[in-house]
Formats: C-alpha cells, sequence, structure tokens
C-alpha cells in the first residue's frame, strides 16, 4: 500500500506531467501558426520579387528596342546620306563631262589652233598652247577633286552615323 505522502506526490507528479504536456501542445500550436506566417511573408516576398523581375526585364526589353529603333534609324539616315553623296558626286561628274566637251568643241571649232599646231609639229617641238594645256590641267584637277570629295563624303557620313550609333547605345533612354 502506498503512504498518504507517496500517493500525493504521485497526484503531484501526475498533474506535472498533464500541465507540461498541455505546454508542449500549446507551444505547438503557437510554432505552427508562427511558420505559417512566416511561409506567407516569404510566400509574398517571392511574389514580389517575381513582379520586380518581370517588370524589369519588360523595362530592359523597351531599353533595348528603343537603342535598337535609334540604331536602324541612324543606319537608314546613313545610308540616306551616303545616297545623296553619290547622287552629287554624278552630277558633278556629269557636269565636269559637260564642261570638257564644250571645251573640246571650243578647241576644234578655233581655225588658227590647228594651224599654230601644225606648223609647230613641223619644226619638231611639241606644240600645246596655252588654252589646251588649260585645258588638260583643269581635267586631271577635276579628276582628283572627284575622287577625294567621293572619300571625304563617304568618311564624313561613316563619321556621323558612328557617333550618332554611339550616342544612341550610350546616352541613357529618357
Amino acid at each position: 500500500m502506498v503512504g498518504p505522502l507517496a500517493s500525493s506526490m504521485l497526484w503531484r507528479a501526475a498533474l506535472l506531467g498533464v500541465a507540461f504536456a498541455a505546454g508542449w501542445v500549446s507551444q505547438g500550436w503557437r510554432a505552427e501558426a508562427q511558420l505559417q506566417r512566416i511561409a506567407a511573408q516569404q510566400a509574398q516576398l517571392r511574389a514580389q520579387a517575381g513582379m520586380a523581375t518581370a517588370a524589369a526585364e519588360q523595362a530592359a526589353r523597351a531599353e533595348e528596342s528603343q537603342r535598337h529603333a535609334a540604331l536602324q534609324e541612324t543606319t537608314h539616315a546613313a545610308e540616306e546620306a551616303m545616297r545623296a553623296a553619290r547622287a552629287d558626286a554624278a552630277d558633278a561628274r556629269r557636269a565636269a563631262d559637260r564642261l570638257r566637251q564644250r571645251l573640246a568643241a571650243a578647241i576644234a571649232a578655233d581655225p588658227g589652233r590647228g594651224a599654230a599646231s601644225a606648223g609647230a609639229a613641223a619644226g619638231g617641238a611639241p606644240a600645246t598652247d596655252a588654252a589646251g594645256m588649260c585645258a588638260e590641267l583643269l581635267g586631271r584637277a577635276v579628276d582628283r577633286a572627284r575622287i577625294l570629295a567621293e572619300h571625304a563624303d563617304r568618311a564624313a557620313a561613316a563619321g556621323t552615323a558612328c557617333e550618332r550609333s554611339y550616342d544612341a547605345l550610350s546616352e541613357p533612354s529618357r
């Protein structure tokens, strides 16, 4: 038989065990609720991060699209400038050809030039008059100037296109 003291201790131990179990269960419920709150917060943060990532990606694509459009516009402008330069060079070439033809016609129409040239040629020395020599030098100068102008036009158009492309790609879009 168990004495009154032992019985009282047994009841105290049982009561302490029940209180401990109740505290354990209560703490478990609180911890579970806290874990659910943390999981909900993390889900919300992941959703916000996903939206921020999508917004940043969309902004980056818009920026890329703007820069590509600016680059295309610059390329198109450079091509137009080159076409205009080639057209101007062709017009200048035709004008120089017309001037040469008129000069050749004027020299051929001069009756004294043929006789003077034939007489000088008979003497053995090359006969060139000042107008013919000027015409030849002018023709050569025009040819050289045309070549230089074409090169300068190409270089200017390429440089302008390069500068505009750099500006379009390096400036942040507004």
